[in-house]
């Protein structure tokens, strides 16, 4: 089971809260943090949640005086516990939050609960039996879709697993999310979106099966196919072995056959080569940084890389280091504007993405050149 250290963690949200004004610099903040503990958001997921129910901040000083508390508890806390109370107070009236707020971190950070994984005593029909029922996996099984409409239980889970983001949040769901079974069947949440109007199979084959645009070959009507619902995938699956238990999923969620076929071929690549600056934060844009609100990545070299190639599409090649001393955990904080997506480019594609390519050479130190080289590329077909 995660467990998340009061200082190292909830602290230093609390500290970020003080420090970022912005509800945008604070969801990247908490981005990081849930990203560190297991738990994944899409681009838009946490400035949505917090946008959707933001009203009005609350006092400065209640923010130093949870810390001190906190603090004087020396208890570790759960990702629930802290993570999202500062988000929440951006979400609701502070005369509305403080009552759960003080109600909800008291017993966090007593119980020392995790928002990552959550355990529980069966109890015979409970709302964990019936929430099992559906969403855990059979022996042999890898994946599975629960399409919508949600099923109640579903509240119960997440209510367990987040229980103040869930209160103070006035009880907002994620509209979608990926729950990973582990070796012993116990269930976690590892990805979700809020504010989602829809979940295209594009999105899924990224956040569930984990491929990237660039890997991917298929008409884009096929990729923006609707599937709303949740998915349950059994940890440590091979991609390979989940597109194949995939197919018979999407004929039955939508009647159509849809085969994916690995293939070797020559394509276009970007080779990134030298040695990075240890900068924390890069702005990825071709002619204007976007504004509070922009999308965040946040990760190490190898990370960041493969988010440029997804935004620019072309493969990206990491031949390049960190500047020395050698720290594989330092990570770099990108901030990714519109006009560094190829799908806005149009038919300024190339103009555009050299000068994104500028732009990251001239922050990171990095050397980027186009070359061809043999990748592996996933074509989607539909049969007939």
């Amino acid at each position: 089971m995660t467990e998340v250290n009061a200082e190292t963690g909830d602290m230093e949200l609390l500290r970020a809260y003080d420090q970022h004004g912005s509800e945008a610099a604070f969801a990247g903040v908490v981005r990081r943090y849930f990203t560190k503990h297991g738990v994944a958001l899409s681009a838009t997921a946490l400035p949505a949640m917090l946008s959707a129910h933001s009203v009005q901040s609350a006092p400065a000083a209640l923010a130093q005086s949870v810390t001190a508390v906190a603090a004087a508890k020396g208890a570790a806390a759960g990702a629930s516990t802290l993570t999202l109370i500062q988000g929440a107070l951006k979400m609701m009236a502070w005369n509305q939050a403080k009552l759960a707020l003080i109600a909800g971190a008291g017993v966090l950070l007593a119980t020392g609960t995790t928002a990552i994984l959550w355990h529980h005593q069966v109890v015979k029909d409970g709302w964990q039996n019936r929430f099992e029922a559906v969403y855990k996996l059979k022996d042999g099984e890898d994946i599975r879709y629960i399409a919508t409409p949600h099923i109640a239980e579903r509240t119960d889970s997440y209510k367990e697993a987040f229980p103040v983001a869930f209160r103070l949040s006035r009880q907002m769901l994620p509209d979608f999310s990926v729950i990973k079974q582990d070796d012993q069947g116990a269930l976690k949440w590892h990805n979700m979106s809020f504010g989602s109007q829809q979940t295209s199979l594009l999105e899924i084959l990224n956040t569930t099966l984990g491929f990237w645009r660039y890997e991917l070959e298929a008409p884009e009507e096929l990729l923006n196919l609707n599937l709303p619902g949740d998915w349950t995938v059994r940890e440590g699956a091979h991609r390979e072995t989940l597109l194949a238990a995939l197919e018979p999923i999407l004929f039955q969620a939508s009647g159509r056959r849809v085969h994916f076929e690995k293939r070797t071929e020559e394509r276009a690549v970007i080779v990134a080569r030298g040695l990075a600056k240890r900068v924390a934060k890069v702005q990825m844009y071709a002619e204007k940084p976007d504004g509070p609100g922009a999308a965040n990545r946040n990760g190490g070299l190898q990370d960041i890389l493969v988010a440029v190639g997804e935004q620019l599409n072309p493969p990206m090649v990491n031949e390049a280091q960190t500047e020395p001393p050698k720290d594989d955990s330092f990570e770099f904080d990108l901030i990714i504007s519109s006009d560094s997506n190829f799908s806005k480019m149009g038919d300024r594609r190339t103009e555009l993405t050299d000068l994104v390519l500028k732009n990251l050479t001239a922050q990171t130190g990095l050397a980027f050149t186009r070359e061809q080289r043999a990748v592996d590329i996933w074509v989607a077909t539909e049969q007939p």
